[in-house]
């Protein structure tokens, strides 16, 4: 018995080092902020939606999906307004150019969907993106705030919004 509880142990100890090992980033969110702490992750949408626009950088080095990584931001003075910085992970960064790899900021427009370049404050232009990319990041990112809904209401109601309310 002792023998069996010492290779299960040592199973699960393996496996746990060996998915902490292989994991190449582990995100950690300290924020109570909404923007901080998806319920779902809609990166991946995000991403094809990126790389389908007209965006400068992205039309001039067409990098794929996969390639892209994202920094999101909230505003208190553009409700509805998600800020996305474009990263391209493909790209080393070097001392002769510390800002490769980085291709700017977009606004997306949560209740329209557009997408505008912000890299010339003067003259914001509208992207265009993939229309199917856009549908397919709207469903997610509405998924994600009903989750989100359904989660707060569970957290702030005792009954877990089950009614009638056996608690009255």
């Amino acid at each position: 018995m002792k023998f069996r509880f010492t290779v299960i142990v040592s199973l699960l100890y393996c496996s746990l080092f060996l998915t902490i090992s292989d994991a190449k980033t582990i995100n950690a969110v300290y924020s109570d902020e909404r923007s901080s702490a998806p319920i779902r992750d809609c990166r991946i949408q995000l991403r094809t939606l990126l790389a389908s626009s007209n965006q400068h950088w992205i039309a001039a080095e067409h990098p794929k999906p996969a390639d892209l990584d994202v920094l999101m931001e909230e505003h208190d003075d553009r409700k509805g307004m998600l800020f996305i910085q474009i990263i391209n992970t493909r790209e080393a960064k070097t001392d002769p150019s510390p800002g490769a790899g980085h291709y700017g900021w977009v606004l997306y427009n949560k209740k329209t969907g557009e997408l505008w370049d912000e890299s010339d404050e003067d003259n914001q232009q509208k992207l265009i993106a993939d229309p199917a990319a856009v549908k397919n990041y709207q469903a997610c990112s509405t998924q994600d705030d009903q989750c989100l809904q359904a989660n707060q209401n569970m957290t702030d109601d005792p009954t877990g919004g089950f009614y009638p309310n056996p608690f009255e």
